[in-house]
């Protein structure tokens, strides 16, 4: 190969004389001390760069030294080379050396004082010099960009410690550079010279690094990378590095190919030259999760591949790869949507902003690139672009590339075209509906907004508060309820508003006054719903939620727009002592809407007596069909059968249609006509503080079924049972319940998680077990009139009860009270 180009020959002291400005490719043999350091240089006048190029290895047996790698490349790259032959392969049958020279003379030192002399004779600046280097030409780069300030190095899959490489190459070389030497003698003696750890911090410096790695080669990762990683995790300038990660199995150690490696070397790859982002730090993003004490913990966990997702659900093993169409048991749509989300790339960002470990990041683009890799083969999967998932994987993409863009080149193409892509679906109004999901694009869509430099970047933040401000003046009842059915759900959105606000603000921005101080109104809301015991109920798509920071109200509440009664009264010294009851009938929109019109929630001295069912999960299982179902809630029905629900309709079929409160008595009535032909109706009476009265009444077109169920909170033990009359008992106190109306049957059911029954979700994809009551009644007209006593004063103090002629009489043992309903 030197026989293909002029050669000429030169002493280390004469450099000073020698002009290097050739257009014409010339092989420099700088001779010192008797070791020929050769060099392929092309200089050109005019040219303001220098790349100085290092091997790998090469084919000792088809070659002979002097090896100038790539010489074939001198004419595509821009600006003037130099290709450095490593004399260290003159010493011996070796591929591979290093650098290292001999025990007395180490080569890459001495290298690197020829190269500082050759460049301050040509006169460039170092900081227009770049190292280029595969896999042992990567190590000598990095090594002598660190001896030559202020220059850069571009390398590729590079050894970072050379007595982790192959022990084959690494034994050959011992034997050649330092013989007679034991292979821990030399690791002790010589780790500066084998170690670019070492090399850092000896020099208290890291040279500005473009270091692109194939993470299928698994062993570059774990010998070098990692150790890489883990060396500098501690040093300041370790941001100086700039990572370009990618997969190709097929490549595997194998540098990138001709013609990717020149685009990278004639792009000059600086740290700000990928995908444009306006300077923001974290603290001014949406982040789906935020640093915690778990933080590491759970990044470490998505290290091993077992992916957490979300509180509450299981931890996925993908040990044996990413299955980006994963199937759990319980809830397939869910874990499938918090997947797609990509929420594992907000726990490893997590880990990273707390640690300052590359490891996260590296883990989080592997991770991101998987997924763009699945998104491309264009699957049939409905939760890769859906509304939910496509917002919260908009906010994590983001939190990915504000972090990356100091540590890793992306490919800005692609990015950004991905990126483009989100911010179209968002956009769309064909995707958007006006609920909490809706809520959830407008903030992704204002967040890519704010943070991209795009065309459109105006047009998204613009689009995103115009929609937000229409569905919450859409969304809401006038008293502050939000309309989706579910105590959890109203927290979650007010929580998306004013964690919107929050971002807005921090970015100049706002919702606007009059929409803050309805979200005072909607805050309101908590001191009602919340039980005495400071949950919330389990109405619609609700779990058991604790409610923090707020000062319980006793007063009743009434909202018929939303279709909830809360009746109350405090009479104990503890909160927790005072009976609480809800009332469910009507709707506006039928999102997290359960069958569960005309149903009740009651609650008595620290005891949960009658329950909803929870949510359970979301999609299409036997147990989140059952918990929706009318056979879950302690309501009046028509036997195992469902109502059609229907937003046009609303208001005109169910609904809440009285309310009275006063210090003695609360009475609620509301109706459920959306069962053709029939109509059912429902009234309960609240004897402050202890008694519950239920008249249900009946009205069909012809003789039916109908079935008024009673759903008993977990650990309520039922003593005694006798026609008309069940005794129960809950931690603190008995409970009576009576029938004064006739009716066909009472069946008990026990739970059952084959043929869903008698169940109770207070978390998400587990149920508790427990026991209905269900009183049965055929007929065309009638009602069903029961009495709850609630602890032995009431039991004491009631006496009777008669429904006639729409004319109720109760009576007590110091008065009798009367009322039409």
């Amino acid at each position: 190969m030197s026989d293909n180009y002029l050669q000429l020959e030169l002493r280390f002291e004469d450099i000073g004389s020698t002009n290097f400005f050739t257009d014409e490719p010339t092989i420099f043999r700088v001779m010192k001390d008797g070791v020929p350091f050769e060099f392929l240089v092309r200089f050109r006048k005019g040219s303001d760069r220098l790349l100085i190029m290092n091997n790998g290895a090469y084919n000792a047996e088809k070659n002979n030294p002097p090896v100038f790698q790539r010489h074939s490349w001198l004419n595509k790259i821009m600006g003037s080379v130099i290709i450095v032959s490593d004399p260290t392969l003159y010493l011996g049958e070796i591929n591979l050396g290093w650098g290292q020279g001999t025990k007395e003379r180490f080569y890459l030192e001495e290298i690197s004082n020829i190269l500082n002399e050759i460049i301050s004779i040509v006169n460039f600046e170092t900081e227009k010099v770049q190292f280029y280097g595969s896999s042992a030409g990567g190590f000598m780069s990095m090594y002598l960009a660190t001896l030559v300030k202020g220059s850069t190095a571009i390398v590729n899959n590079p050894q970072i410690d050379v007595s982790k490489y192959y022990k084959q190459h690494v034994e050959a070389m011992y034997k050649c550079s330092y013989p007679q030497m034991d292979k821990n003698e030399i690791i002790q003696e010589y780790r500066r010279r084998l170690s670019l750890v070492e090399l850092f911090n000896e020099h208290d410096y890291i040279p500005q690094i473009y270091y692109l790695q194939n993470l299928a080669c698994k062993h570059d990762v774990s010998n070098h990378l990692m150790t890489l990683l883990e060396g500098i995790k501690n040093r300041k300038d370790k941001k100086n590095i700039l990572f370009n990660f990618y997969h190709n199995e097929q490549e595997g150690h194998l540098p990138k190919g001709k013609e990717e490696t020149l685009h990278v070397l004639n792009e000059t790859p600086s740290l700000s030259s990928f995908i444009k982002l306006n300077s923001l730090e974290t603290s001014q993003l949406i982040k789906i999760t935020n640093v915690n004490s778990k933080s590491t913990e759970i990044g470490d966990q998505i290290l091993k591949n077992n992916f957490f997702l979300k509180n509450g659900l299981d931890s996925i093993d993908f040990s044996e790869g990413i299955d980006w169409d994963y199937q759990h048991g319980a809830s397939g749509n869910t874990y499938q949507l918090y997947l797609h989300a990509l929420n594992v790339l907000s726990y490893l960002l997590n880990a990273f902003e707390q640690t300052s470990n590359i490891k996260y990041l590296l883990k989080a683009h592997e991770i991101t690139e998987s997924w763009i890799s699945y998104n491309e083969t264009d699957p049939d999967n409905s939760m890769l672009w859906y509304d939910h998932p496509t917002a919260y994987r908009a906010h994590n993409l983001v939190y990915f590339l504000v972090l990356s863009q100091k540590h890793i080149r992306l490919d800005t193409r692609k990015y950004a075209e991905l990126v483009e892509k989100h911010a179209e679906y968002l956009m769309s109004d064909e995707n958007y509906r006006k609920n909490n999901h809706g809520i959830m694009m407008d903030r992704a869509l204002i967040l890519l907004g704010i943070v991209m430099k795009h065309p459109n970047s105006d047009n998204w933040i613009q689009k995103g508060i115009w929609r937000l401000k229409d569905t919450f003046y859409s969304s809401y009842s006038h008293q502050g309820v939000h309309l989706e059915n579910s105590p959890e759900y109203h927290r979650i959105v007010e929580t998306l508003y004013r964690s919107t606000e929050q971002f807005l603000k921090k970015n100049h921005l706002t919702l606007g006054k009059d929409l803050i101080d309805l979200l005072g109104l909607s805050n309101d809301y908590y001191q009602y719903i919340t039980k005495p015991d400071g949950f919330m109920p389990l109405i619609g798509d609700s779990g058991k939620l604790a409610v923090k920071g707020t000062k319980k109200k006793f007063d009743s509440f009434h909202d018929q727009t939303a279709g909830i009664t809360i009746m109350q009264d405090k009479f104990g010294e503890e909160d927790k002592q005072s009976t609480w009851l809800s009332f469910v009938s009507g709707y506006e929109t039928i999102t997290h809407k359960h069958f569960d019109d005309l149903s009740i929630s009651l609650y008595y001295n620290g005891s949960d007596i009658l329950v909803d069912s929870g949510k359970y999960s979301y999609g299409k299982s036997k147990i989140r069909g059952y918990v929706k179902s009318p056979n879950a809630h302690s309501i009046l029905s028509l036997r195992n059968k469902r109502y059609k629900l229907d937003e046009r309709k609303g208001q005109k079929t169910i609904a809440t249609t009285s309310f009275m409160t006063n210090d003695r008595l609360d009475i609620v009535k509301g109706h459920n006509h959306a069962y053709p032909g029939v109509k059912l109706g429902r009234t309960v009476l609240f004897f402050k503080p202890n008694i519950v009265v239920i008249v249900d009444e009946i009205d069909s077109d012809k003789q039916r079924d109908f079935s008024q169920l009673f759903n008993l909170a977990p650990g309520i033990e039922i003593l005694e049972q006798s026609s008309g009359t069940v005794k129960l008992k809950s931690e603190n106190d008995l409970i009576e319940m009576e029938q004064h109306t006739s009716y066909d049957d009472m069946l008990l059911h026990e739970g059952n998680l084959d043929e869903p029954r008698a169940l109770v979700a207070e978390k998400f994809g587990k149920v508790l077990e427990t026991k209905q009551l269900e009183f049965l009644k055929k007929c065309k007209k009638g009602h069903l009139l029961t009495v709850f006593k609630l602890g032995e004063d009431s039991i004491n103090e009631f006496q009777s009860a008669k429904y006639e002629n729409g004319k109720l009489t109760i009576e007590l043992s110091n008065e009798t009270v009367s009322t039409f309903i």
